[in-house]
């Protein structure tokens, strides 16, 4: 076994420590002075909010805003009045209200006073804009754990993760989702394994899926390592087999029922990503170093005689699951060195993998490298000295041809970049790009969409000096426009975007992963979000 595989752990647990830092990062230094829990209590310094909502509820930036609160008149022009953190301009002030007017550049979220060193909060203040979720997708409850993957197909989603239950029905790692976020007719209720995690999926030409990541049982049948195959309807795609018959007298002992697809890596070989080239072969991408595979005609139903071969990274099968021992396989193939974090193929078949190697194949990468068709380090991939830190995460899209990647980095091929980086299809840097100072957090997810605009989330709080509480949609250049940049609080980690349309028909996503709040609303890990032009 390569020894830095054994260092190796599943991208997906690097999550944690984000969200962790997140909650982390969401405490203040300021005293915070709220409603008094006693019953009779007397108000701090006078000052309270009333239980009215403001007068409009929600406005545009720069819109004119009353709120009730008594005791400010006595302090004068001591204090101040905020909005999601961003001071406003104080315009009047009487014996119960004031009046504000909202900054230019802000975003959704609470309204607090700051006096005397003391905080006193109020109600929230919506920004409207050009992004909002879509109440018409039904998907208010989502699952109980995180969404790792999707595949777009018959009119919805078939959705992988770690997960036991979607909209509160057992589905234990995998589930369909329909076009309004209801349960679609899938049959997956025997699912995964308790404990496991379903991390990737792929098509196959002829409709049948390749689902992978680290579990050792589906549709209550064994004989998986972390990969198998299934039918469009989510079941296990099985075959029978002839295997040695120990009691002859019992002819069906003879017959074993097994998983169609014979290929597995076993134990805790997890696999973060699958796909499928033009050719309908198989790539599996993870912390594997032990390819398996099945002689059915040397076992019986007892007992199986395994084929071991090392492979380690990345390997390519036939569609049974039979390796292709031409794709990065022999002594010279060692893989990389250290974790792999995220991957993708591009159209023509290559695939990119970025994590926390500065090796492949004993070839230098820092941190990102592509593969030739061969699995073999592509020497004309021009990314010059890499990332100077780990890279986790990277998203591809085919139609604006741009790559973004997030991670700990501060440079890429010697430029400045900030964690995150947009390049070409080369892999060079794109210098249009240029992402501003983000304050209170990191960026731990970025991706180019279809119409040029580039989304960005993380656990920051501020973006060039304006409150911008975790999710960004920039222009190509990074730069933000308010009316698609008002959000309340987003929190969690982003796994997958899906581009579609919203129930009334306009530009949409669909944000899957470990996702708590949405513009400071819950979530259960899937929402749609409607983004008008």
């Amino acid at each position: 076994m390569n020894k830095n595989m054994r260092k190796q752990l599943k991208y997906p647990f690097f999550l944690t420590a984000i969200l962790i830092s997140s909650l982390l990062a969401t405490c203040k230094k300021s005293a915070i002075i709220g409603e008094d829990p006693y019953a009779g209590g007397k108000a701090p310094l006078g000052v309270t909010f009333g239980t009215a909502s403001p007068s409009p509820a929600s406005g545009p930036a720069g819109s004119t805003v009353v709120f009730q609160v008594k005791g400010l008149l006595k302090y004068g022009s001591n204090f101040d009045f905020l909005i999601s953190n961003q001071k406003t301009t104080i315009l009047n002030v009487t014996d119960t209200t004031i009046t504000i007017k909202v900054p230019t550049d802000i975003s959704s979220g609470i309204s607090s006073i700051k006096l005397g060193g003391q905080v006193f909060f109020g109600p929230r203040f919506a920004i409207t804009g050009n992004i909002s979720i879509d109440a018409g997708f039904g998907a208010g409850n989502g699952t109980d754990g995180p969404i790792y993957s999707a595949y777009e197909f018959n009119q919805g989603y078939m959705i992988l993760g770690s997960f036991l239950r979607y909209e509160g029905s057992y589905y234990p790692g995998i589930a369909f989702v329909n076009s309004l976020g209801g349960i679609g007719n899938l049959n997956t209720r025997d699912g995964m394994n308790l404990g496991g995690s379903l991390l990737s999926v792929a098509r196959l030409a002829s409709g049948k899926f390749i689902i992978a990541g680290n579990y050792n049982l589906y549709y209550r049948k064994g004989g998986i390592g972390n990969i198998t195959r299934i039918n469009s309807d989510g079941s296990l795609d099985a075959v029978t087999v002839n295997v040695i018959n120990q009691i002859p007298e019992i002819p069906s002992n003879g017959l074993d029922t097994v998983p169609a697809f014979n290929g597995a890596f076993r134990g805790q070989q997890t696999i973060i990503k699958t796909f499928v080239t033009s050719d309908n072969k198989v790539i599996a991408v993870g912390n594997i170093n032990s390819y398996t595979t099945i002689d059915y005609t040397k076992s019986t139903r007892l007992s199986r005689a395994y084929t071991f071969k090392n492979i380690f990274t990345v390997a390519r099968m036939n569609e049974n699951g039979i390796l292709d021992e031409t794709y990065n396989y022999g002594p010279t193939s060692t893989g990389a060195n250290a974790l792999v974090n995220d991957a993708f193929m591009q159209t023509d078949g290559k695939i990119v993998l970025v994590g926390n190697f500065t090796k492949f194949n004993g070839v230098n990468a820092n941190y990102i490298v592509r593969l030739d068709k061969n699995g073999q380090p592509d020497a004309t991939y021009q990314t010059g000295t890499g990332a100077n830190g780990n890279i986790n995460t990277v998203q591809y899209n085919s139609t604006s041809r741009r790559i973004m990647v997030t991670g700990n980095f501060t440079t890429f091929n010697n430029k400045a970049c900030p964690g995150i980086a947009m390049l070409m299809e080369d892999g060079s840097l794109d210098a249009n790009f240029k992402f501003g100072d983000v304050t209170g957090g990191n960026v731990n997810f970025a991706r180019s969409l279809k119409n040029g605009k580039v989304l960005v989330a993380g656990t920051f709080d501020q973006y060039n000096g304006v409150s911008r509480p975790g999710f960004l949609l920039l222009n190509a250049d990074g730069s933000a426009l308010q009316t698609f940049n008002h959000l309340g609080t987003f929190s969690g980690q982003i796994q997958q975007v899906i581009e579609t349309t919203s129930t009334i028909g306009a530009p949409a996503i669909i944000l899957l992963g470990y996702i708590r709040k949405f513009d400071d609303k819950n979530v259960n890990n899937i929402v749609k979000v409607e983004i008008k032009n």
